[in-house]
């Protein structure tokens, strides 16, 4: 498997505000440095511009945690 680089036509959109709940309608994209809503991400899992995996959860571990509380309550809620 080769090394991925951003292709440089990646969406620009706001960064989402600095919270634990980003996550729930964005993912992130370590190669490209960017952040992309959940619809556009290629099969839920891959990033439209460099084809790598995207994260979709905090990477600390304290981060991590909230997230999986908030999501909890969230799928309570619905």
């Amino acid at each position: 498997m080769g090394i991925s680089s951003c292709r440089g036509f990646c969406k620009p959109i706001k960064s989402p505000s600095w919270s634990v709940e980003r996550y729930r309608d964005h993912v992130f994209c370590r190669v490209c440095n960017s952040w992309a809503l959940k619809t556009d991400v290629w099969k839920k899992v891959f990033c439209p511009c460099c084809h790598t995996r995207v994260s979709w959860k905090p990477k600390s571990r304290k981060n991590r945690i909230k997230y999986n509380i908030k999501s909890k309550e969230h799928s309570v809620i619905q």
